[in-house]
């Protein structure tokens, strides 16, 4: 079946935009050990739940604030840079730690063969459940050709945030991913190094997408955020999907469950980080009208 497939820069949306389609009883979102683990063991208990969430008690004590800046948890579904960890080509690993040295090398690989990697493991999470797949990851917005390559049926929702807020979001939530780990920490080059990384996915996504013949519907943060159930309409009408009584009491449910700041607010400004607003503004001048 045609999978939804939510794609943007980082901190534009995807996470909210993809679990409001993630409440669609037609539609199934991968939770995060099952991307971790996608096989079950051949043979003894199926641990990797227990495993998994184990592991992220341990993460979540080591950074007390990443609840309130993304909501990580085994059970909520997460990004497809976890499951493309399997093929080594993936930011599963800048995310997870600070390695500069391997980022160079992604930004330079090629990641055709990767993405057919990926559409075999969208098969294999099809053939356990046969409803329509619901997946999100920002750099599939890099990668916009590769991806309609190896999943042309794919129905992509982009989702556009103005891209001061985009990068004091992302260099907020990367300080927590990282800074535990380096001593002594190097915010500059994080800081640099985060700016570069979405300058370069916005000028790939702009180039490849005037490249596809393929209809992608896309989604402003800001209407999200305001109308995020008349958001989902507009995309389901978009692609013709069925609006549902069930659908809609679910989503009902999902934003009654999930209040705006529920885990906290997260506050960030271009000053955290050695920025201004005004070189932010410019340096993504290109992409700022789509925005």
């Amino acid at each position: 079946k045609p999978p939804l497939i939510v794609i943007g820069a980082p901190r534009s949306g995807t996470t909210v935009m993809h679990r409001m389609l993630a409440a669609d009883p037609a539609n199934q979102a991968i939770p995060m050990w099952r991307l971790v683990k996608p096989f079950p063991p051949i043979n003894g208990k199926d641990k990797r739940l227990p495993e998994l969430a184990r592991d992220m008690k341990l993460i979540q004590r080591l950074r007390p604030d990443l609840p309130r800046k993304h909501d990580l948890s085994p059970e909520k579904p997460e990004e497809c840079i976890m499951v493309q960890g399997m093929s080594f080509n993936s930011l599963l690993f800048y995310a997870s730690a600070p390695v500069y040295s391997y980022l160079d090398w992604y930004n330079q690989a090629n990641r055709f063969k990767m993405y057919e990697e990926y559409a075999s493991m969208l098969h294999w999470y099809q053939s356990q459940d046969h409803r329509r797949l619901t997946m999100k990851s920002p750099p599939h917005a890099a990668d916009i050709t590769e991806l309609l390559a190896a999943v042309p049926n794919a129905l992509v929702v982009q989702t556009h945030r103005d891209p001061v807020q985009a990068v004091n979001s992302s260099n907020s939530l990367f300080h927590t991913l990282h800074s535990f780990q380096l001593s002594p920490y190097l915010p500059k080059k994080m800081v640099e190094t985060n700016v570069r990384q979405l300058e370069l996915l916005m000028v790939e996504n702009m180039k490849k997408r005037k490249l596809v013949n393929h209809s992608i519907v896309d989604v402003d943060y800001n209407q999200l955020v305001k109308d995020p159930i008349g958001t989902t309409k507009k995309v389901y009408a978009h692609f013709g999907l069925e609006w549902t009584k069930a659908y809609q009491a679910k989503l009902n449910q999902y934003m009654a469950d999930n209040p705006k700041h529920k885990l906290g607010k997260h506050t960030y400004s271009s000053e955290n980080f050695g920025l201004t607003d005004e070189a932010i503004r410019e340096r993504f001048s290109a992409y700022i009208p789509r925005s």
